[in-house]
């Protein structure tokens, strides 16, 4: 069984800073909600949700919206924290919904001109 994720925190700046391995790299997130130097069991609790986020992330397959949502957990309290946690969980199951990607305006023309996106 793999050791849990713990994720590292600093005092760096006078800022928190948590370091956490996502898809074999370690990344830096600022703990936007840690404004304080006696902070310090606030930043390593969100140190450690965000290490375990990133790991369930990636062993999911997730690695392509990772970052953003490690991003809006570190800097987000309360329900603002829960629905970015509820978001990923439904990620990691499967529930969630494809996201509609945007088109270039070269592939509008191509749809207008072919009549596609008449039809």
């Amino acid at each position: 069984m793999p050791a849990r994720a713990t994720g590292s925190t600093r005092w760096k700046d006078g800022r928190w800073i948590a370091r956490v391995t996502l898809a074999k790299k370690r990344v830096a997130l600022h703990l936007a909600t840690c404004a304080r130097r006696s902070d310090e069991e606030k930043a390593k609790a969100r140190g450690e949700l965000l290490a375990g986020l990133a790991t369930q992330l990636t062993a999911a397959g997730r690695g392509d919206v990772a970052m953003p949502l490690l991003e809006r957990a570190a800097g987000r309290d309360g329900k603002a924290l829960s629905d970015v946690l509820e978001a990923a969980k439904r990620l990691c199951s499967g529930d969630a919904a494809p996201v509609r990607t945007l088109v270039t305006f070269r592939e509008f023309a191509e749809l207008w001109t072919s009549g596609a996106l008449h039809k």
